[in-house]
């Protein structure tokens, strides 16, 4: 997916996750809506100063906003993940970590064994 696709996807979830409309994002950083549209079908991205304010109206970083992560490079999907881990005891952890191990030590034994069914071939 391009940026400038993926920054249109980022924004539009955002705003459905704060049940906001482009209209009303629109109002609250003062611009008028077809700036927004505009965005969306003539590939442009907003000004830096408005990039800032839609973060902050949006509660994310500008970073976010524009690329779908962090300025540790973790996606949103991926911080709801560690959220969610970090509610948990030492011992379910402890559980989680080992099944996440398993599917990794799967997954290497998969590619090992296609590499090995290719070498074959």
């Amino acid at each position: 997916m391009a940026v400038h696709e993926e920054f249109i996807e980022i924004l539009e979830g955002l705003l459905k996750d704060k049940a906001l409309s482009q209209k009303e994002l629109a109002e609250k950083i003062g611009l008028r809506r077809p700036s927004i549209s505009d965005w969306k079908k003539k590939g442009t991205y907003p000004y830096a100063d408005v990039a800032v304010k839609i973060a902050e109206i949006l509660g994310v970083s500008v970073e976010y906003l524009i690329t779908g992560k962090n300025a540790e490079g973790i996606t949103r999907e991926e911080g709801e993940l560690l959220a969610a881990f970090r509610l948990l005891d030492s011992r379910d952890q402890e559980d989680v970590l080992g099944i996440i191990q398993g599917k990794i030590e799967r997954a290497k034994k998969g590619d090992i064994l296609s590499n090995l069914s290719a070498a074959d071939a």
